[in-house]
């Protein structure tokens, strides 16, 4: 009686060994992206003339909730085509391009472009709310 109570009880820890083994194959492990502090850069960046990598890390700090206002000159291109792929590679926020430069009353997780493409040495305006997953607005100023 002894020799089949510990065969059973061995036969149930290989079986719950096996589910936990199949359980946690079955998920993939979390990796977080890291997290850079861009709110200095953002600061001394802010009125100069930047090119598309520094673009790229000011559009991070506002994607991060690091930067709330920026103005700049830029010294390349930048086209909506630019800024969707380097959002995307980021997070899921929806890219939509409006008319005029103002942020909606209403916050929905999104950024809004006023031009399909900024010419080198034209400003450049991001601008978004101090809260939580506000949406960010980059205007062509003329």
């Amino acid at each position: 009686m002894e020799y089949l109570a510990l065969s059973i009880l061995f036969l149930a820890v290989i079986i719950l060994g096996i589910g936990m083994i199949t359980h946690f194959q079955k998920q993939s492990p979390k990796i977080e992206q890291p997290k850079y502090d861009v709110r200095y850069l953002c600061a001394q960046l802010n009125g100069s003339q930047i090119n598309f990598d520094e673009f790229k890390d000011v559009l991070y700090g506002f994607l991060t909730s690091q930067c709330t206002e920026f103005e700049a000159n830029v010294s390349s291109k930048i086209t909506v085509d630019d800024i969707k792929s380097f959002v995307n590679s980021w997070s899921d926020i929806r890219v939509v391009l409006i008319d005029e430069c103002s942020l909606p009353s209403v916050n929905s997780n999104t950024i809004y472009i006023n031009f399909e493409e900024i010419e080198i040495n034209h400003k450049i305006y991001l601008k978004r709310k101090e809260i939580m997953d506000s949406d960010i607005l980059i205007c062509e100023i003329t």
